[in-house]
């Protein structure tokens, strides 16, 4: 007798001839886990995907927390003067979990070229800005060069403005801005196109230097529109951002970019909410699957365990049998599941094979973030929910008596 007899039955019944029903049930099962799995990384990684590129995309336009005059958030027509000397200046740098901090001024007006005008609001930084993140968002030129003594005349507009006004890299417009009364016009040169699908800024933001705007508005250098605070942990966004306001002078208030654009991380919880009710619905097809399956598959043995039980061998070991087998089963499923599902999602990180309207998804294509602790985690719940569901089927072993299972053919 083999030393380990669960096993070597196991074995036997998993080589079974083609075209048995057995064999048949046996890919059925495997194809079930191999399906379920590729849906589950899919799921995964789009979701992570979508969430990662719009948090990059509006973090990389905007601080995680932003400080302007309260008023800003009254009326449209732009940021109003601040002292560049404010508490928070001080406070902020030194503050734990505090990234960065760094000034800007936000102006409405008007742009006009080629017989086109469209209005924009232009949001000025200054050297203290760190433009590594927005340079994933250029497509064509570069960001302005900062100025010490004076102000650059230089812009970065989308590519959504570059194709209504008919602009490309160099080309001088008019910009008219408000003051005393009347619009006055300035003008600039257009240094870069950048493009982000989001309509929030496409449609309506341009960049340039903070010192220009302070020219256009007759603001001395020791004032500034407000500051944006950067932080290094985004689950604690809240909680800073109820800090910094305490912690700020009495005119300077304080909003979090997730309050500031909360229809897009509204859309963003939707999509996450939904990817959990069709995990639900994933987990009830498994547990569908695998129980018929399985059930079918000891059906079909009733002969055998029936004769094993004859010949004293006890439950536990006839159980063992067909919990190899599905595990076997578990484990082929696993391998083609992980094939399928990473070599998709490679093709699409490499490839961008599957194509998105940006207007709908602001995005041309669907995004995959391939997390490996994800990765490990979906096949530990595939494995821990499977084997669960593989003691329904197994049951049923313990209620197969030897003397009506010998006669079940």
């Amino acid at each position: 007798m083999p030393r380990n007899l669960p096993l070597y039955i196991s074995s036997k019944i998993l080589s079974t001839k083609k075209g048995s029903f057995s064999r048949t049930i046996i890919r059925l099962a495997v194809v079930s886990i191999s399906i379920s799995l590729v849906i589950l990384i899919l799921s995964f990684s789009i979701l992570g995907g979508f969430k990662k590129t719009i948090e990059q995309k509006v973090f990389s336009l905007e601080g995680h927390i932003q400080l302007c005059e309260s008023e800003f958030y009254k009326k449209d027509f732009g940021t109003l003067p601040v002292s560049v000397n404010s508490e928070i200046t001080k406070i902020a740098p030194s503050l734990e979990g505090v990234k960065s901090i760094n000034q800007f001024a936000i102006q409405r007006g008007v742009i006009h070229a080629n017989n086109h005008v469209l209005g924009v609001m232009i949001k000025g930084y200054g050297a203290d800005y760190d433009t590594t993140s927005f340079h994933k968002n250029m497509i064509a030129g570069s960001f302005i060069d900062f100025e010490e003594n004076s102000y650059s005349r230089d812009l970065v507009i989308s590519q959504y403005m570059a194709d209504q006004l008919n602009l490309k890299l160099n080309d001088e417009i008019i910009y008219y801005f408000y003051s005393a009364g009347k619009f006055k016009p300035k003008k600039l040169t257009i240094k870069g196109v950048y493009l982000t699908h989001l309509e929030e800024f496409d449609q309506r933001m341009v960049f340039g230097d903070i010192n220009l705007i302070r020219n256009l508005s007759k603001w001395n250098d020791s004032l500034t529109g407000g500051f944006e605070i950067n932080i290094h942990d985004l689950s604690e966004l809240e909680e800073m951002t109820t800090t910094v306001q305490q912690l700020s002078d009495y005119n300077l208030f304080a909003t979090s970019i997730k309050h500031k654009y909360i229809h897009l991380f509204d859309w963003l919880n939707l999509l996450e909410q939904q990817v959990d009710y069709f995990l639900y619905i994933i987990w009830f097809i498994i547990f569908i699957n695998i129980v018929s399956a399985m059930y079918i598959f000891i059906k079909e043995r009733t002969n055998m365990i029936g004769s094993l039980k004859a010949f004293g061998i006890r439950n536990i070991q006839i159980n063992f049998i067909f919990w190899f087998t599905g595990i076997r089963i578990l484990g082929k499923g696993l391998f083609f599941g992980n094939l399928i599902g990473l070599g998709i999602c490679f093709l699409q990180v490499q490839f961008n094979i599957i194509p998105l309207d940006p207007t709908n998804y602001y995005m041309d294509s669907v995004p995959v973030i391939l997390d490996a602790w994800d990765i490990v985690k979906i096949n530990l719940s595939m494995i821990a929910w499977v084997l669960l569901f593989l003691t329904v089927p197994v049951s049923v072993i313990g209620r197969i008596t030897p003397i009506k299972s010998i006669k079940f053919d």
